[in-house]
């Protein structure tokens, strides 16, 4: 029987403590496509980015009311994207005093037990199950990317002064979305959505615990927080928790009468044959080197033996095999071809920061 899942909701968006407007914008909407959730943030200064939010959720919300029931929804959330970028370029068109107008986006689409979700630039969308937090989406940033190659740590992102610069967003150069799904959505999971002018001011640990609650209610405590911390940027968040449907599995299912599971049994046998070759190889390393001393001791003995009745002293024996009797050569040592190993410099953004 197929159980029909239902939802409960939480949203707000705030201006923040220093902005003079809001350039996020979110929307919520439900049809024969399921339920759609979209954050956006503007960028491209005030009024870009208010134009450019604004049009995009609007743009992606009119592409899913166009579609019915059947649909290839991971292919569809890609175009819903894109169509938001043509929308986009209408409006620079129509202001071209707002060239650099733009905005990222994550976008949510849930339908029944499974959900597809993408999403351009950094603002984020987070799983909470039980009592884990997992940040489902990676940012589309400079700062990201000096960590992808290592170049700076998690902790160092942070509080990175370049951490708003963005290198994809709708309205740029690189508007390409990653997408992501189907996924399983179990009773009792928690999805949220956010700009960055509220997760800079959190830990995931925080997020986790203040999400226990309602969801409206785990909106409003994380935005007063925010503002309260700070508040430098505008502050969006929607948040959406199955109520119904299948319970999620457990992470480590429990294995009957004490015995091992089927991957326990399996690195058990890789255990015991990794040990045997170890073993083998040593004792066989042990036995050659056993050996080798043998031999050069009856070189030695031949050599002092012959020395002996041909009346020469030991000490003017030529050295035995296996020692080198030349100290010098006439061909320079080779060395290997240098290779340049530096780090190569960090990408440039090709957005400006949201603070402009």
């Amino acid at each position: 029987m197929t159980i029909k899942s239902s939802y409960s909701f939480g949203n707000r968006s705030d201006i923040g403590m220093v902005r003079d407007t809001n350039q996020d914008y979110f929307g919520k909407y439900s049809g024969d496509f399921g339920q759609l959730i979209i954050v956006c943030d503007g960028m491209g200064g005030y009024a870009g980015g208010e134009i450019a939010s604004q049009t995009a959720v609007e743009a992606i919300a009119n592409h899913f009311n166009r579609l019915g029931h059947m649909f290839d929804e991971k292919y569809e959330l890609s175009q819903s994207i894109l169509q938001a970028q043509m929308k986009i370029d209408e409006q620079k068109q129509l202001n071209p005093e707002l060239p650099d107008m733009g905005t990222t986006a994550v976008v949510l689409l849930i339908k029944g037990q499974k959900y597809w979700y993408a999403w351009v630039g950094d603002s984020r969308l987070y799983l909470v199950r039980g009592d884990r937090i997992q940040k489902l989406s990676k940012d589309h940033s400079y700062v990201q990317g000096l960590v992808d190659h290592g170049l700076i740590s998690e902790d160092e992102a942070i509080d990175h002064p370049q951490r708003s610069r963005i290198t994809r967003a709708l309205g740029a150069k690189d508007f390409s979305p990653d997408c992501q799904g189907p996924l399983t959505l179990y009773k009792g999971d928690k999805l949220m959505l956010c700009s960055d002018g509220l997760y800079e001011y959190f830990k995931d640990s925080e997020i986790l615990s203040y999400m226990k609650g309602e969801p409206q209610e785990a909106c409003n405590t994380m935005v007063e927080i925010a503002k309260q911390r700070g508040g430098d940027d505008n502050i969006t968040i929607q948040i959406v928790r199955a109520d119904t449907g299948d319970l999620p599995p457990k992470a480590e299912p429990k294995q009957e009468d004490g015995k091992p599971g089927r991957l326990g049994l399996v690195l058990l046998i890789v255990s015991i044959l990794l040990f045997l070759v170890v073993a083998g190889a040593y004792i066989w390393m042990i036995k050659d080197s056993n050996k080798q001393p043998e031999a050069t001791k009856t070189i030695i003995k031949i050599e002092d033996s012959k020395s002996e009745e041909d009346g020469v002293s030991s000490k003017e024996i030529e050295p035995v095999a296996g020692k080198e009797t030349n100290e010098t050569t006439d061909n320079p040592t080779m060395k290997p071809d240098e290779t340049d190993d530096s780090p190569s410099q960090g990408r440039q953004s090709i957005v400006p920061q949201r603070g402009d």
